[in-house]
């Protein structure tokens, strides 16, 4: 897993200070974490304060991966979440440290964009209800959870990087924003 530090670690150097990077991590599904990347390891690149440390981490949404909440579980925002049902993941919202810039969190954010008051409630909330496209826990990306990422955190000709894409998600909505974007394409190799 040495790749993760050196992903983390260049990410950085690509990064001014004061910039964002989202981390969609720790999958979870039925109460079981499925995750690529341990916690230790992500825990050793932004919590623990030391020289080679250059991220620091402000804020964590839960993406649950359907379009509603099942009954049973915690009470949010009026709903019933049962976690041990609806399969989620976690977005972590990680800023580039050695800033003068003072953090600016996504409620703020949210409040100064242009869209209607109902969109700013949902996404203003901690806990995202976003149908991934097959229901499974590594399928593509949603456009609405991608292109929230992309509005809140970002401002127009922001330049975007996306080190694992696998479909065009992130460019068309980086297009669609008037965004700027770097994309690493991933290709599946038969063996």
């Amino acid at each position: 897993m040495k790749w993760f530090g050196y992903l983390m670690g260049l990410l950085a150097t690509k990064t001014k200070p004061g910039g964002i990077c989202c981390l969609i991590l720790d999958e979870y599904k039925n109460g079981n974490i499925i995750s690529m990347i341990p916690t230790n390891l992500f825990s050793k690149a932004t919590e623990k304060p030391d020289k080679h440390t250059f991220w620091e981490k402000q804020e964590e949404i839960i993406w649950v991966k359907s379009s509603k909440p099942s009954s049973g579980g915690s009470t949010h925002n009026g709903f019933i979440v049962d976690f041990e049902k609806n399969p989620f993941a976690t977005v972590h919202i990680l800023e580039r440290k050695e800033s003068t810039f003072e953090y600016v969190d996504s409620e703020e954010r949210i409040s100064k964009l242009t869209i209607n008051d109902g969109i700013k409630e949902d996404w203003i909330e901690s806990i995202w209800f976003i149908k991934s496209i097959k229901g499974q826990l590594d399928d593509l990306m949603p456009v609405e959870l991608i292109t929230r990422l992309i509005r809140i955190f970002s401002n127009k000709g922001d330049l975007i990087f996306e080190p694992f894409i696998v479909d065009k998600t992130t460019a068309t909505v980086c297009k669609e924003n008037n965004r700027n974007f770097y994309t690493v394409t991933q290709h599946k190799q038969n063996t």
